[in-house]
Order: structure tokens, then sequence, then C-alpha cells
């Protein structure tokens, strides 16, 4: 295990802690890169903001559960219609990681799943970090679930 010591670190609790915007003022600080790896991505604020980041942009990737292709309320379709980058890790019996990195130096994480649902009704931590240190090693993490994962529109 490695030890890193963030700049700065914000935690958020839930329902009602105000993480969904604190989610979306870390992507609207995007400049350059957001990657984001979710389980459950139906949060309509959080996909706007992706989109605004790809406007300005940014080079946005989506690494997400295979329960995406055919979860109902699931925004990947959205997103990748938008000309966003998304992939879908089968890999896994369930691609259960809740991470952002923002421009190689935010971290978003914790148990919130990027929902409706999880900001309104359920116990749930969100935790942002500013450390380059910390996302880098979650960039290459990322790295390793995007290289395995497959597009969008791919069936298992």
């Amino acid at each position: 295990a490695a030890s890193f010591h963030p700049e700065r670190a914000d935690v958020y609790f839930s329902p009602g802690g105000g993480a969904v915007q604190a989610i979306v003022q870390a992507i609207d600080s995007a400049s350059g890169t957001v990657e984001l790896e979710a389980y459950h991505f139906t949060s309509k604020p959080v996909l706007k903001a992706l989109e605004r980041a790809k406007a300005r942009g940014a080079a946005v990737r989506l690494v997400l559960d295979k329960e995406n292709r055919t979860a109902a309320k699931s925004l990947a379709g959205a997103a990748a219609k938008d000309g966003i980058s998304v992939r879908i890790d089968s890999e896994h019996r369930t691609a259960h990681n809740k991470v952002i990195i923002v421009d190689g130096r935010i971290v978003v994480t914790g148990s919130l799943n990027f929902t409706g649902r999880a900001e309104r009704e359920n116990a749930e931590n969100t935790l942002i970090l500013e450390s380059p240190e910390l996302a880098r090693a979650y960039g290459a993490e990322f790295e390793r679930h995007w290289a395995h994962s497959g597009p969008w529109l791919q069936r298992p």
C-alpha cells in the first residue's frame, strides 16, 4: 500500500450533503481530462458536467459496469451519443468502482453511485481529494480497466 498526502480533502455525506454539487464543481474545473468509473450511471447533473467538459475540449472517458447496457435509466447511451468515449467493463462480476479523476490532480471516490437516488435517499459518502500522486495511482488503475473494457455498443 502506498502513502499519499493530499493537498486538499473534502468529504460529503448523503442524503442531502451536497455530494453531487461538489462532483459537478470538480468536473466543471476540468481543462484537460475527466475519467469516470461507475457501476450505476443515471445522474443527469453529472452527465451535463461531463458534456460541458467535453465542449471545453477536455478528453472525457467513462468505464461503466455491464449493467449499463440493459439498465433502462442508464445514461451511458446518452453520453456516447454526445461523443463521450464510453467503454463497458465485463471483465468482472461487478465493476463496482465509483471514481472520477480530473486533470490528473483531483480524485472523487466513495460509496456514492452516480445516480439521483444515491444523493437523495441513500446513506453515502463522497471524498474529493486534490493530490497529483493519488490521481496518478487512480489513473493507472483506470487505464487497466479501460484496456480490458469493450466498446459501448459491443454485446458481451
